[in-house]
């Protein structure tokens, strides 16, 4: 009968055999496969090409209660209980493999759904009305904080691109912002979590600001309003689409397509109605969400994935036990 020993133990050498117990599994200091004279009424009931997934799979058998050994051959690593036992042993192995196709190749994780953060557009809302009141009193902070060419390249001031998304021309023009804005950015809140959707944002929008103002260096410009970061969230749900699209293997033209239709069509709806529009200042914000959400996208299913990959042997052993346990 096989003992599981969970010191280490070295046994006398048997018949020529060099042998190492370690934990709770048995190795073989020299490719031998056990015979009679040295292991008696062994059969085997699986053989791996690496060690590790000979071990994988004995940690299994242990779990639901089996003896077993492992023993390198020729022909790779070959796991061995008691002929008694091997009827067991090939179940609980053919289970472990059908439950573990079926957790690596489930569907893949959709989009994330987390809480919308309704308390960070509260605070967006907050701050927006808040220098609106404080432009409405001081109407030279719109030349002292807008994007403007002069001030950021010329002089330098560095800031201009942030703080112009906190400036607006009117009332008609800020409750648009809120509005229209609030919904797209509560989308990607939901996408991403609020934290990370809102720093997104306010990236996509302060680098579409820069952009914008190095397109027109060669000319005086000035621009103001949220509509940039706006666009940005707009750019990261298109984003988002894009990188599902690719990643769940849709890379036909259709399935590329479809989110890029509809950004164009939203992008139409809003973003060049109006004789005062910064047509430019939504174009490059777009652009600078989607890149950002594809980017995220990729990020944030890259490590899920990893976290279900990284889970695979204990969830064999968990799945091992339930059905020993069963």
């Amino acid at each position: 009968m096989i003992r599981r020993f969970f010191q280490r133990e070295t046994l006398a050498p048997q018949a020529g055999c060099n042998r190492t117990r370690m934990g709770p599994f048995c190795f073989t200091m020299e490719p031998t496969i056990p015979s009679s004279d040295t292991v008696p009424a062994l059969t085997q009931v699986g053989m791996w090409e690496s060690v590790h997934e000979a071990h994988e799979h004995a940690l299994v058998l242990l779990a639901a209660g089996v003896e077993c050994s492992v023993h390198g051959g020729p022909g790779g690593y070959g796991l061995f209980t008691t002929v008694d036992e091997a009827a067991l042993a090939t179940d609980e192995l053919r289970l472990y493999a059908l439950e573990k196709h079926d957790h690596l190749s489930g569907p893949a994780p959709g989009p994330a759904d987390y809480p919308a953060g309704f308390h960070w557009l509260a605070c967006w809302i907050l701050i927006l009305s808040t220098v609106f009141l404080k432009q409405m009193a001081d109407p030279s902070m719109a030349g002292r904080f807008s994007n403007s060419t002069v001030g950021l390249l010329a002089q330098g001031e560095w800031w201009r691109p942030f703080t112009a998304l906190f400036l607006h021309g009117d009332l008609p023009h800020l409750l648009g912002n809120i509005l229209i804005g609030g919904l797209f950015c509560l989308m990607v809140a939901k996408s991403l979590g609020a934290w990370r959707a809102w720093v997104l944002i306010l990236a996509g929008g302060t680098l579409g600001n820069l952009v914008n103002a190095l397109f027109h260096h060669d000319q005086p410009f000035s621009s103001i309003g949220a509509s940039t970061a706006t666009f940005a969230a707009l750019g990261l749900l298109v984003g988002l689409a894009l990188s599902a699209a690719a990643v769940e293997r849709r890379q036909r033209l259709k399935g590329l397509l479809v989110p890029f239709i509809a950004g164009l069509l939203l992008f139409g709806m809003f973003g060049v109605s109006g004789e005062l529009t910064d047509v430019g200042g939504h174009v490059w914000g777009s652009l600078c969400g989607v890149f950002l959400g594809a980017a995220a996208g990729w990020w944030q299913r890259s490590t899920s994935a990893g976290t279900r990959t990284g889970s695979t042997l204990a969830y064999g052993g968990a799945c091992a036990r339930h059905h020993h346990l069963g």
